[in-house]
C-alpha cells in the first residue's frame, strides 16, 4: 500500500518502551481489548502474541513481563489488525534470537500481504536478516 495515503487508523506504533501501550490488568484483557478496539475476530491478538512468544502468560500483568515479552505483546496488538504502516522502534530489544526469527517472519508475512514497515534498530543482524526491505538507510 501507499503509506502516503494512509489513514492515521490504519498507521500503528511499536514504542521502544512497549509498556506505554498497556491500559489493561492482563496480558489476556489486554488481548481481548485490542480486538475489540480493532473490530479483529476474537482471538486474533492473543493467537499473534501466543506466535510471538510461545507460553506468554495470558493472567500475567502486561508491566510484570519481561522485556521481550512486552516487546512481544506489543507487536501483536499492533500488527494483529494488518495496518497499512507499522512503526516499530528498536523491534528486537530483549528478544532472544528464536523469538527475533518469530518476529521476523511474521514482519514478512505483514509486508507480503501489503502492510509498508519502517523500523530503527541497532541490531544489524536483524537487518541484514530480513528480506522483504526494498530500502535501507544506515545511519553513523
Amino acid at each position: 500500500r501507499e503509506f502516503a495515503q494512509a489513514h492515521p487508523a490504519h498507521v500503528r506504533l511499536v514504542p521502544e518502551n512497549p509498556e506505554l501501550l498497556f491500559c489493561q490488568a492482563s496480558v489476556g484483557d489486554e488481548c481481548v481489548h485490542n480486538d475489540h478496539l480493532t473490530q479483529s475476530p476474537r482471538g486474533t491478538t492473543r493467537t499473534l502474541a501466543l506466535t510471538l512468544m510461545p507460553g506468554l502468560s495470558m493472567d500475567a500483568h502486561p508491566r510484570d513481563l519481561s522485556t521481550g515479552q512486552r516487546l512481544a505483546l506489543a507487536c501483536a496488538l499492533q500488527a494483529s489488525a494488518h495496518p497499512a504502516l507499522l512503526l516499530l522502534d528498536e523491534p528486537t530489544r530483549g528478544l532472544d534470537s528464536s523469538a527475533r526469527s518469530r518476529l521476523m517472519h511474521h514482519l514478512e508475512f505483514l509486508a507480503d500481504s501489503g502492510t509498508s514497515i519502517i523500523f530503527a534498530t541497532h541490531d544489524q543482524e536483524f537487518v541484514a536478516a530480513f528480506n522483504v526491505a526494498s530500502r535501507v538507510g544506515v545511519r553513523s
